[in-house]
């Protein structure tokens, strides 16, 4: 079983972790916001290939034209795969955040 200095120790930290916790929620949110969602899809046309996002808004799905530079498609593929990155970092700070939340509420 936990002393008490040791239970006060881990809650302080909580405490501590919480802020730190919403700063980082928060600025995830903002970035995954500026970023394209969705999938690059590439249409071959005779001998040339086009460049699409495709995304869902909502119920329905948006096909936008990049063009047909592979690289204009390449930067953002870098940008879509740079968002689910940050998806997958907010939603472990949710959890995370669940947690401190529930600790908290515990304690009182």
């Amino acid at each position: 079983m936990l002393g008490v200095n040791r239970v006060s120790l881990i809650m302080s930290i909580i405490k501590k972790e919480k802020p730190r916790n919403e700063y980082m929620r928060k600025y995830y949110k903002e970035k995954i916001a500026s970023l394209p969602k969705g999938v690059i899809v590439e249409k071959q046309v005779g001998n040339h290939t086009y460049y699409y996002l495709k995304y869902r808004r909502g119920s329905k799905v948006i096909t936008d034209y990049i063009g047909k530079e592979s690289e204009k498609a390449d930067e953002i593929r870098m940008k879509v795969e740079k968002r689910k990155h940050f998806e997958a970092m907010l939603s472990e700070l949710n959890k995370e955040y669940e947690m401190i939340e529930k600790m908290l509420e515990a304690e009182k």
